[in-house]
């Protein structure tokens, strides 16, 4: 089975660049010291962040955007979201890592994009996720049903309280400015939503989710550990600019542009069943 799927994968250039392109990420971030992954990471970054955008606008004649079609909807705020977070990379690496030399630059101008980003995301999300429960609904009946409702609520409050811990410490702490307040603040409540959208879908929707939407709940999911892993490591001063924590986001990217190639091979695939007949 594992053979078949490589198999199917190496038979798709689209799959073959991403395969590489993780291989690479991945041996940068673990092997090159952090005196030079550090320019790595700055140069990267916007580079990769900008891809499901780039992936969306190549497809885009095959996608479509009509809102009685709530998967290109969901594409559409993705794609947008993509181009945010990349604008807010470019300021963080190119402008401020990289010109001014100065290292995880928080709050900036950049927060403006990331915000912007998540809230577009989560948009979309919401619109899709609402309309499979409408749809399609939850395979579970009686009591499972409820099971599922509960065992959600309890990973979103676990998901909250390992999100809130180090912002609640760092509160504690003197010097903590109002601005970081508000920012540290409108994070974890998106975050919240975003890890929220990824639980009630895979527990509540679960195998109706379809392959696109899932595969986008699995980014929301890689995004919420990369989140978790930099709070925890500013909290205990390890992190650095160019830390392996950030594979976690980068990978997140690439599974958005990934979600868009899949949504693209469905369309055609419904094409050329239609022309067939």
């Amino acid at each position: 089975m594992v053979y078949n799927i490589v198999l199917r994968l190496v038979n798709e250039p689209f799959y073959v660049v991403v395969s590489i392109g993780i291989l690479i990420l991945t041996i940068a971030y673990l092997v090159l010291p952090i005196s030079t992954i550090f320019y790595f990471s700055a140069m990267i970054y916007p580079i990769v962040s900008i891809v499901p955008f780039s992936v969306y606008l190549v497809f885009y004649k095959s996608i479509g955007l009509s809102w009685d079609d709530k998967l290109s909807v969901l594409l559409f705020f993705q794609a947008i979201a993509s181009l945010a977070w990349a604008l807010g990379e470019i300021i963080w690496c190119y402008y401020y890592n990289l010109l001014l030399r100065a290292a995880v630059p928080y709050p900036s101008e950049a927060d403006a994009f990331y915000v912007t980003g998540d809230l577009l995301a989560i948009i979309g999300q919401l619109l899709y996720l609402f309309y499979l429960y409408k749809v399609v609904g939850s395979p579970l009946r009686g009591r499972k049903k409820y099971y599922a409702y509960i065992v959600t609520a309890l990973l979103i409050c676990l998901a909250t309280y390992a999100l809130a811990y180090p912002i609640m410490y760092w509160y504690g702490e003197e010097g903590v400015s109002m601005v970081e307040l508000v920012m540290d603040s409108t994070y974890l409540a998106l975050e919240i939503i975003m890890v929220s959208i990824a639980l009630i879908g895979f527990l509540v929707i679960r195998g109706r989710l379809g392959k696109v939407f899932l595969i986008i709940l699995i980014s929301n999911l890689l995004y919420f550990g990369y989140t978790l892993g930099f709070s925890y490591l500013e909290l205990m001063d390890l992190y650095y600019d160019g830390h392996p924590i950030e594979l976690l986001d980068l990978f997140s990217s690439l599974l958005d542009a990934c979600a868009i190639y899949e949504a693209y091979k469905l369309i055609v695939k419904s094409s050329n069943l239609v022309l067939s007949r």
